[in-house]
């Protein structure tokens, strides 16, 4: 590379795909001569093509065009397909050394949308007293350790060259230092259960001691990092509210040897790669860093870190997350037109299938609902399942089937109705352009993909909306339990409401939540911001604000639903304080089973029995949350003054046919 000039490096093949000197570069002979290769030295070239057959009908179309869209490279880690809502400013606290001053760039405007308070801190160092603005300001902290200051410069050599009793004691010194830098770090996540990303390292390019030297062995510097990345996440583990952000990943999806500053600086400096750290005054002159190596350009890798640091915010948050994936079948779970086809079998999933369907799996291990919209003839379908899938994709693993051919926007609402979901929460894919016209028409929140399967693996796995910070138990089951309320409901229609509620066996366990330690809260949490039609003020929390409200004496009444056809898990909670419902919110899986006025009716005498004669609750009525605004008018508040009273001398009436049992301390 040292004879390349710098207007040769950048017309040459590089880093971000085609340039314009191979587009423009001659064709390879096609006379038999022999021609040189891409990566240099000859290659004989194939013999000449046979001429073609005499033509006996016009040639065919040629192929329609597929307009180029290649893929941002900040966005292929963090699709952005399925944001609906605006990410909100972020406010961070930076704790680290100089590569996280760099990445964050404090004060100087480089991150939009992301304000920076910068404290400098290694191993050793004692964080000031208090953080440069109050702590409650602040969405979230960012650590970074240098590693520098768990492997120190006097250590890289020795590790090389020790033997494996002394590698192992570095390593655990290495281990040491860095829980001594989390316990000083960390003070403000204890003290106040802030959200807290630690950044791990980015694995080293090379084996120092050569390609022939073991991989797995900690004087291999990039299994050394790999084993302290391991211990970054067991660390992190152990503090409430703390998550890694994987800088390792981002900098390894961008090709290291152009990001990481390791060809350049010792092992241990572990930075980002300047491309316009120059070499001056030298004899012979050596230039700019970018006139010897393809360098990632100046503020790609800072876009991807904060692009890492909103897509976790958002899934923490859950903000516009999917509930439900609902999925055609011919040419979008499978290649071809089923019904046009006799050859029917496994060869219809190879290829991009297999991926879209791991993918939608994976969704579903994370609580996520599926269902199947197909135009086609069901009878058949069901029959030729097996043949085509071997059992890698059961149907009972969609919550809902609709196979027949009515319009898909009607199959779409019923499914809607079924499952008590708002169509902004609902993710459909389908190949046909003309179908997905039809489903925007009539539902202008739904998201959808468009007909390229090329994109829709990474968007499935990747986007922040398909994501979830911890799989409750309730999210595992949650197919299982739709489809019994799908059953319930079928069985409601054919009933009276009295009939129908005698016969569920509806039983509630109702009880409270007081600290973030109990094993209920991670489910506590996703179900308060997931929930959007009973949800009685829609307001959104951070583990930090239900921390918070918990230390000053509120409560999460929480409570557990079963019946006759499944356990529901938890299903609501209600936020107390001071004999005010502040909110409520519920899964609509368990409206209509009298659950809310058993509910009301134990909370009501659980805030008298402890002084509150009186008993108020907030309601914010929206277009969303529409099935509670009866809520408290059943139970017998009245609205005043901008909020609802239940006087002490009224009571609400309870449900006849729910068993509740009451444990709120």
């Amino acid at each position: 590379m040292s004879g390349a000039s710098p207007e040769r490096r950048r017309t040459g093949w590089g880093f971000w795909g085609r340039t314009p000197e191979r587009e423009n570069a001659e064709p390879a002979p096609q006379d038999g001569r022999a021609f040189t290769s891409l990566f240099g030295g000859v290659i004989e070239a194939p013999p000449p093509p046979l001429p073609p057959p005499q033509a006996v009908s016009a040639p065919p179309p040629p192929p329609p065009q597929t307009q180029r869209r290649v893929v941002d490279p900040v966005a292929y880690l963090v699709p952005q397909e399925l944001e609906r809502t605006p990410s909100a400013p972020l406010r961070v606290l930076a704790i680290g050394s100089c590569l996280l001053e760099d990445l964050f760039a404090p004060g100087r405007g480089q991150n939009p949308g992301v304000e920076t308070d910068f404290v400098l801190a290694g191993f050793a160092s004692e964080l000031p007293a208090e953080p440069p603005s109050e702590i409650a300001a602040y969405d979230c902290q960012v650590l970074q350790m240098a590693l520098r200051t768990l492997l120190p410069d006097a250590l890289l050599g020795e590790v090389a060259a020790a033997d494996a009793a002394r590698q192992a004691a570095i390593f655990a010194g290495s281990v040491a230092r860095m829980r001594q830098f989390f316990q000083a770090a960390m003070r403000w996540n204890v003290a106040h259960g802030t959200t807290t990303f630690v950044l791990n390292f980015m694995q080293p390019q090379f084996n120092r001691s050569g390609r022939f030297h073991p991989r797995f062995s900690l004087a291999n510097p990039p299994y050394y990092v790999s084993r302290l990345n391991e211990e970054i996440e067991s660390l992190a583990g152990e503090y409430r509210n703390c998550h890694v952000l994987d800088l390792d990943s981002i900098a390894a999806s961008f090709g290291r040897r152009f990001v990481q500053d390791d060809l350049m600086t010792s092992t241990n400096h572990n930075a980002r790669l300047m491309p316009h750290a120059r070499i001056d005054g030298r004899i012979e002159h050596v230039g700019a860093l970018v006139d010897h190596y393809e360098v990632q350009p100046n503020g790609v890798m800072r876009a991807a870190v904060m692009a890492e640091l909103r897509a976790m915010m958002r899934t923490l948050r859950q903000q516009d997350a999917v509930k439900l994936v609902v999925v055609d079948l011919d040419d979008t779970l499978w290649k071809g037109v089923s019904g046009d086809s006799a050859d029917i079998g496994p060869h219809m999933v190879e290829g991009w299938p297999l991926a879209v369907m791991e993918s939608l799996l994976i969704a579903r291990a994370r609580g996520i609902m599926l269902a199947i919209l197909s135009k086609n003839d069901e009878t058949r379908i069901r029959a030729i399942w097996d043949k085509i899938f071997g059992g890698k994709m059961k149907l009972e693993y969609f919550a809902a089937v609709r196979i027949n051919w009515r319009p898909k926007h009607e199959n779409m609402q019923e499914i809607l109705n079924a499952m008590g979901l708002l169509a902004r929460s609902v993710l459909f894919i389908d190949d046909n352009p003309a179908e997905r016209a039809q489903m925007q028409a009539a539902f202008p929140d739904l998201r959808m993909l468009d007909g390229n399967p090329f994109l829709w693996r990474r968007i499935l796995l990747l986007a922040p909306e398909m994501q979830v910070a911890q799989v409750t138990a309730e999210g595992a089951q949650r197919t299982a339990m739709m489809q019994a309320q799908m059953l319930r409901e079928a069985e409601r229609s054919q009933l009276s409401p009295e009939d129908f509620a005698k016969q569920q066996d509806v039983r509630v366990q109702l009880s409270a939540l007081r600290g973030a330690a109990d094993v209920r809260f991670a489910r506590v949490l996703e179900l308060i911001n997931k929930t959007n039609q009973f949800n009685t003020t829609g307001k959104r929390w951070t583990a930090p604000e239900c921390e918070a409200f918990l230390a000053e004496g509120g409560v999460f009444a929480v409570f557990e639903v079963q019946d006759r056809y499944t356990p529901y898990g938890l299903v609501g909670v209600v936020v107390v304080k001071g004999g005010t419902i502040q909110q409520w919110v519920m899964s609509c899986r368990v409206i209509g089973l009298g659950v809310e006025q058993a509910v009301m009716q134990a909370l009501v005498a659980w805030c008298r029995g402890a002084g509150q004669a009186v008993v108020s609750a907030v309601l914010n009525k929206t277009e969303v949350n529409r099935p509670c605004w009866q809520l408290f008018a059943a139970a017998g508040f009245k609205e005043r003054l901008g909020g609802w009273m239940l006087e002490a001398n009224a009571a609400p009436g309870g449900s006849p046919y729910v068993a509740l049992e009451a444990a709120l301390g």
